[in-house]
């Protein structure tokens, strides 16, 4: 009977410290995606590939939503989705707009240039920056990825990590989401000013 209890006790502690280690492990990948979240991007300063061109804030604010797609020279696996990229950004709504960012074009500028032109890849490409471009470029640990940024500069939305096999399904999905969390602020936004209008006409009365 002792025996019997022993084996029991044995068992139940190694039940209790093999869930105690299960529940401590952790998901890189999701860690990663809350990492990316948050971001600000107000104080964004970029350069354009084959172009004079300087990116910031103000142009961030030209579109409602822009469609940041990392990916890196090194990469063939996401330079092989800029494909599907280039035929869904053909088919977007006007408010919206794709924006590749090559992480290590800087150092790397002429071969990033042959791969988009290999894949016959046209659109805004980011090679170089500083500030805030700095930042998000040096969070990026895993290509590729896709955040998304409104026209204040602020990332919204869940990040994209990794090859997706229907890219077209994954952006409308996340698009869908988003876009209607931003009505919805907005429309929130738009009742706040209305009630301290209201408000500050009541006192002047």
């Amino acid at each position: 009977m002792k025996k019997l209890l022993l084996a029991c006790s044995i068992v139940m502690i190694f039940a209790l410290f093999g869930c105690g280690k299960k529940a401590e492990e952790t998901n890189p990948m999701a860690e990663y995606q809350e990492e990316l979240k948050g971001l600000n991007l107000i104080h964004f300063t970029a350069g354009e590939l084959s172009s004079d061109n300087i990116f910031g804030l103000s142009e961030l604010g030209e579109y409602d939503l822009n469609i940041f797609y990392f990916w890196g020279t090194w990469s063939d696996a996401s330079q092989s989705m800029l494909p599907n990229l280039m035929e869904y950004k053909e088919n977007l709504a006007e408010n919206i707009r794709v924006i590749t960012v090559c992480t290590d074009g800087e150092e790397n500028y002429r071969i990033a240039k042959q791969v988009l032109d290999s894949y016959k890849y046209t659109g805004k490409t980011l090679t170089s920056g500083s500030k805030d471009y700095t930042t998000v470029v040096s969070k990026v640990r895993y290509l590729p990825t896709i955040l998304f940024i409104d026209s204040k500069g602020n990332q919204v939305g869940e990040p994209i990590v990794g090859i997706k096999t229907h890219l077209d399904k994954t952006l409308d999905k996340s698009l869908k989401k988003i876009l209607k969390e931003m009505k919805k602020k907005e429309s929130e936004e738009e009742s706040t000013e209305e009630e301290s209008t209201e408000k500050e006409s009541d006192e002047d009365e």
